[in-house]
């Protein structure tokens, strides 16, 4: 039977800082002795969509390659390159589950990453994983609609937080105890 292999991705302007929610979670997994993947992903503060896209492709070989089952998380512009990447996956690399959380909403995507504002239409989108959920906040200024108003076309289960503002460690999102149990959770 398979293992299980985790891929966490960051979003914009993030270089995996100390006391940040993902380098917890990396950090925790890999203390467990789980397969753990946490790419510097390429020029953080002028991402290239197809550079970006590049390495979550890449990551996806190396997880594959120990047989192991993809398991996803992505924070913010990371969501944004999963949804991207989402037919570009070969179905032998799928994704059990992911988990995007906080992800921009698309109408601030221009003024974040201009890159990335194309997105593909739900059933592509989607097509990288088994299980996809959403998690956002009510206080997110990169989503200022909210999660249910720009995610809603995925018609996957969001979940809100309240006061979570963009989920990062000065919103108080450094170790995150409910993420670590999302990602050990059987399915």
């Amino acid at each position: 039977m398979p293992g299980r292999g985790y891929l966490i991705l960051h979003g914009l302007s993030n270089r995996r800082p100390p006391g940040h929610w993902h380098r917890w979670l990396a950090e925790e997994l890999e203390a467990r002795g789980e397969l753990v993947r946490y790419p510097q992903l390429p020029d953080p503060d002028e991402p290239s969509r197809d550079a970006w896209e590049e390495v979550v492709l890449d990551e996806l070989s190396v997880i594959g390659e120990q047989d192991a089952t993809p398991i996803v998380v992505c924070h913010s512009l990371g969501a944004t390159t999963w949804l991207g990447v989402g037919t570009r996956v070969p179905s032998s690399q799928r994704a059990q589950r992911t988990l995007l959380v906080a992800p921009p909403a698309p109408s601030e995507l221009e003024s974040l990453a201009p890159g990335f504002v194309e997105l593909p239409p739900r059933r592509e989108a989607l097509r990288a994983a088994g299980i996809t959920t959403v998690i956002g906040s009510d206080s997110d200024p990169y989503d200022p609609p909210g999660a249910k108003a720009s995610w809603g076309w995925l018609e996957v289960p969001i979940g809100i937080v309240h006061g979570a503002g963009h989920f990062r460690p000065d919103d108080g999102y450094g170790p995150w105890p409910d993420v670590l149990d999302w990602c050990l959770a059987s399915a």
